[in-house]
C-alpha cells in the first residue's frame, strides 16, 4: 500500500539558506550519506523488507 499526501493549500518558506558545500553541511548535522553505483540492487532489496518505501523516481535511474 502506498500513501501519498498533497497539501490543499500553498505554503511559503520561512527561511532560505545558500549552501556552498553540501557535504560539509550534512556532516555538521551528523547525517550519514551513502553513495551507490546502482540504485536497482538497493531498490530490489528494500522491497523485500517491512519498511514503508517508495521508489516512485526509479524511472529516472539508469537501466539495470
Amino acid at each position: 500500500m502506498r500513501l501519498f499526501h498533497m497539501s490543499e493549500t500553498s505554503h511559503v518558506p520561512l527561511h532560505k539558506w545558500i549552501v556552498s558545500d553540501l557535504f560539509a553541511e550534512l556532516f555538521k548535522r551528523n547525517v550519514e550519506l551513502r553513495l551507490v553505483d546502482n540504485l536497482w540492487e538497493m531498490g530490489e532489496k528494500v522491497q523485500t523488507t517491512t519498511f514503508y518505501w517508495s521508489l516512485c523516481r526509479m524511472r529516472f535511474a539508469q537501466p539495470k
